[in-house]
């Protein structure tokens, strides 16, 4: 029997766009929401150097450059907001910065909901007061549900 692929970058993208097209059905948004990416992916309007300052990899910058995101603020889940990486361009200090804080969560909360220093391979896609992150693991292929949000 053939094992399931670690990971796949393509039916994270499928099962995310999927989420979204289900909350337009449910008519919570409208599909116009939706910032579906082009083909080859987003490009430069995803800031691939200072993600590699913040530590992560190819990987999860080729993730960020393919998955779909939404124009408006909108909660996906409970208290859940999508982040946005399409347009979040950081400033010529971000290293120096990064050098003072050490980790994600001490820089800028939001994109990592614990303080210990995460694997180049994970990226948070989402955040939000009482939410439930949704943390992507591209090593192992792993989707973990974190944060206080019935205590997942």
């Amino acid at each position: 029997m053939e094992g399931i692929p670690a990971y796949d970058r393509d039916v994270l993208v499928r099962c995310l766009t999927r989420h979204y097209e289900t909350l337009v059905r449910m008519g919570y948004m409208e599909d116009s929401n939706i910032q579906r990416p082009p083909r080859g992916g987003w490009g430069d309007q995803i800031d691939a150097k200072s993600l590699r300052i913040m530590g992560r990899n190819e990987t999860v910058i080729d993730l960020l450059r393919h998955l779909p995101y939404l124009q408006k603020d909108y909660l996906i889940m409970p208290d859940t907001e999508p982040i946005q990486y399409l347009g979040m361009m950081w400033d010529d200090t971000l290293a120096d910065k990064m050098a003072v804080d050490k980790s994600l969560s001490q820089f800028y909360p939001p994109l990592m909901p614990f303080d210990e220093e995460s694997e180049p391979g994970m990226v948070c896609l989402t955040h939000g007061r009482g939410s439930t992150d949704w943390l992507i693991d591209t090593k192992k292929g792993y989707v973990y549900p974190c944060g206080t949000h019935w205590e997942v």
